[in-house]
């Protein structure tokens, strides 16, 4: 009888620690002001540079971010201006003959 009552208290307590209920809440959020991303990383270790520029997207919204592909992309470096040419690839710019120099500060500019 005392192994059977113990039996019933153990069951009890784990019922109670170990279920749970819950229902699934809806959270309305205010939408952030849409943004540029923008992903460059210039090497010398490759010869053709790229940028890429996306739109930013919603908290819970899925899927693949939305390229830009209108944009007019340019690099100073010394005071020379290098334009970047629009890739196959959308949202991608690119350039060939952007010297690159350790430790130099570059300016990307997007319009």
């Amino acid at each position: 009888m005392i192994f059977r009552t113990k039996k019933l208290f153990f069951i009890a307590i784990f019922a109670i620690l170990f279920t749970s209920c819950y229902a699934p809440i809806d959270i309305e959020t205010d939408a952030a002001a849409e943004r540029l991303v923008v992903f460059a990383a210039f090497s010398q270790d490759i010869k053709r540079q790229y940028v890429n520029i996306s739109k930013s997207m919603p908290y819970f919204q899925y899927g693949k971010p939305i390229a830009v592909d209108d944009a007019e992309v340019k690099v100073t470096f010394r005071q020379e201006e290098f334009v970047l040419h629009k890739d196959t690839l959308s949202g991608r710019y690119f350039i060939d003959n952007l010297p690159i120099v350790e430790s130099e500060i570059y300016i990307l500019d997007i319009y």
